[in-house]
């Protein structure tokens, strides 16, 4: 029995997001790969070899360490585009954070075909679509305002104006303020500070919204309120007439 396409989708969005987790790690471990010889060479020296010996045994070992990190590293960036190629074609406005992380990790023409489904659907995004973007999306988002794809610049601010939150303003105020392609592209700049502004003025709002809704501090104690209220004039009962009974002349 075949399952519905939303649960092949669903299903589809997992594998590639954890592909994308796995190719990052492999990164971090590039990264911390660099950091091994130095530990070899300046470390503790239990052994009490020489200098010129520490040297080598850190550059055997660290070569050793780069060609399997190497490896690990192309094996995942491969199983990652296998995946992205079967996602591309299918994608949605809701698969925006993952053909974002597409563009920033793959190069060649599965990194093309994600820009050409986001010029499609980032300029279609609205408040309400910050709740599929979530923080990896806007995260992407702020990883691509440095870049110098200007298209793809100016696609970002526009989505940030939607979508945007407190960590994005750093990154926008950036280009705003003239860095990156701000320095010398005047439009990417203005709207940078046109992002910014509205960015602001969103988070203002949904401040007073929070205040609005707060509730007030009770001031008034609640048997205050369950109690009876007493007349200005306080009558005497024998004043009160009983049913049926005439006042005395």
């Amino acid at each position: 029995m075949n399952e519905p396409p939303e649960t092949e989708r669903e299903k589809l969005r997992e594998r590639i997001q954890k592909k994308g987790r796995d190719l990052w790690i492999s990164h971090l471990l590039m990264a911390q790969c660099l950091t091994f010889p130095l530990i070899i060479v300046f470390g503790s020296n239990p052994l009490h070899k020489s200098f010129p010996e520490r040297l080598i045994d850190a550059t055997v070992m660290g070569l050793i360490a780069f060609g399997v990190l190497y490896g690990f590293r192309a094996y995942e960036r491969n199983s990652y585009q296998e995946v992205a190629q079967e996602l591309i074609p299918e994608a949605t406005r809701e698969d925006v954070p993952d053909l974002l992380g597409m563009v920033l990790i793959l190069k060649g023409e599965t990194q093309l075909q994600a820009r050409e489904k986001l010029l499609t659907f980032l300029p279609q995004l609205t408040e309400d679509d910050a709740s599929f973007v979530k923080e990896a999306g806007r995260i992407r988002l702020q990883f691509l305002l440095p870049k110098r794809d200007r298209e793809m610049v100016l696609l970002s601010l526009g989505a940030l104006e939607k979508v945007g939150n407190t960590k994005s303003l750093p990154s926008v105020r950036a280009l705003a303020e003239g860095k990156h392609m701000g320095e010398t592209d005047l439009e990417v700049r203005e709207a940078a500070q046109v992002c910014l502004l509205k960015i602001e003025d969103h988070l203002e709002r949904i401040e007073r919204g929070g205040q609005l809704l707060r509730p007030a501090p009770p001031n008034v104690e609640p048997e205050t309120l369950l109690r009876p209220m007493s007349s200005a004039v306080q009558d005497e009962p024998k004043v009160l007439l009983r049913s049926g009974e005439k006042p005395e002349d």
